[in-house]
């Protein structure tokens, strides 16, 4: 995962915890015998705090297959970012 805090002009990673894998493995997402896709929650945690983010991007080693791209995928129906203020 990256973050950035000046519009997306530089790009930190930053240290995260997630249960993608656990969570997207053997999931279906649609095609073929399976044409609607079904959703699935994964989440991602920055492990320490960071302030006034502006970007998110959401990286890391391909998954899945699509008929032209060997690479792999990454699906996303919805992103919600929750945030916790200090005074």
């Amino acid at each position: 995962m990256q973050i950035s805090t000046d519009a997306g002009i530089t790009w930190t990673t930053v240290p995260r915890t997630s249960d993608y894998l656990s969570v997207m493995n053997g999931h279906g997402i649609g095609g073929g015998a399976n044409p609607n896709p079904t959703s699935a929650t994964a989440t991602f945690t920055l492990t320490t705090p960071v302030s006034e983010i502006n970007g998110i991007r959401i990286i890391g080693t391909n998954g899945g297959f699509a008929a032209t791209d060997t690479n792999g995928f990454l699906g996303v129906f919805e992103l919600v970012v929750e945030a916790t203020y200090k005074d």
